[in-house]
């Protein structure tokens, strides 16, 4: 497999799309990641999540929503597994558009009692056509 290799502090992960031309309704967008390595049991791990859409001339920010503590409890994940983290909430929904831009930076929280180390493969949008 190959990704982004997100394991120091700031280390960023970036994903860019476009909304499919035939989307009608957000099902689910997940960033899909594998855990390198899970060094305890009670260690979570601990994420920023940036997510920007906008339309063609519009700024890059115009819909912006960030988490900066998107935390994924130990017992969720398992080394070397693909796992889905469920970003849906952090987007702005009603202003989503087929043919919309869409971009996640997903990078590492260093934290005490965290333990992030992944590779980032990407992201899956899960629509409902127009």
């Amino acid at each position: 497999m190959s990704g982004y290799l997100v394991d120091t502090n700031a280390d960023e992960a970036d994903i860019q799309m476009m909304v499919p031309h035939d989307f009608g309704k957000l099902q689910e967008l997940v960033v899909a990641v594998i855990p390198i390595a899970i060094a305890a049991a009670s260690a979570a791990m601990g994420f920023r999540v940036q997510v920007n859409h906008a339309r063609p001339t519009e700024l890059y920010t115009m819909h912006n929503r960030t988490r900066n503590d998107l935390t994924i409890a130990a017992n969720q994940v398992a080394a070397n597994k693909i796992t889905e983290i469920n970003i849906t909430p952090l987007l702005d929904l009603a202003t989503l558009n087929a043919k919309d831009y869409l971009g996640i930076i997903f990078s590492r929280v260093d934290a005490s009692g965290h333990n992030t180390n992944v590779m980032v493969m990407g992201a899956r949008l899960k629509y409902q056509t127009q």
